[in-house]
């Protein structure tokens, strides 16, 4: 394992070594966010397109024996997946972007991903609202059968500001 800094001597003069961690750490490992010159280019699944989405409009959507409801609490979303009978299932969410301006046409992977697994059911956990551009898949795997099926969200946060919960007159 690489450190950015010598630990030994993080803040200590020549000489003097302390067993103290350095403050400074590596920057996280994986695919980082499109910063304008680098990317990793998505590779979405074939069905996913870029239209609008059952579960994003309706807040629910079924595939193959997979079922995905939607709620959005405290300006974030909660998805709540439910699979076949006594089967483990697992589901992973991928966070993307698509480009505009100069880059428009182009969608890269922002390295924001979970993981849960479950038995028949699973929840989530708190997922946070996304920027522009920005849209999730959440894919869904069924252990004992191999069936994989893919949802697409645009994660906004809902508007729960005072105006749009007691609109003036």
């Amino acid at each position: 394992l690489h450190s950015v800094v010598d630990e030994s001597t993080q803040g200590n003069p020549p000489g003097l070594e302390e067993p103290v961690p350095a403050t400074v750490t590596a920057p996280p490992m994986g695919p980082s966010d499109f910063n304008g010159a680098v990317g990793v280019v998505a590779q979405l699944p074939p069905s996913s397109g870029f239209g609008p989405s059952l579960l994003n409009e309706e807040g629910a959507e079924q595939r193959g024996s997979f079922t995905v409801r939607k709620a959005n609490p405290f300006e974030g979303i909660v998805y709540r997946v439910y699979g076949k009978m006594n089967h483990k299932i697992s589901c992973t969410i991928k966070g993307y972007r698509k480009l505009s301006g100069n880059f428009a046409g182009n969608t890269v992977y922002t390295g924001y991903h979970q993981t849960w697994s479950g038995k028949s059911t699973l929840t989530t956990g708190y997922v946070p609202a996304g920027g522009t551009g920005e849209f999730d898949i959440l894919s869904c795997v069924d252990r004992s059968t191999g069936e994989i099926q893919h949802f697409r969200d645009f994660p906004d946060a809902p508007d729960s500001s005072f105006e749009h919960e007691y609109p003036l007159a």
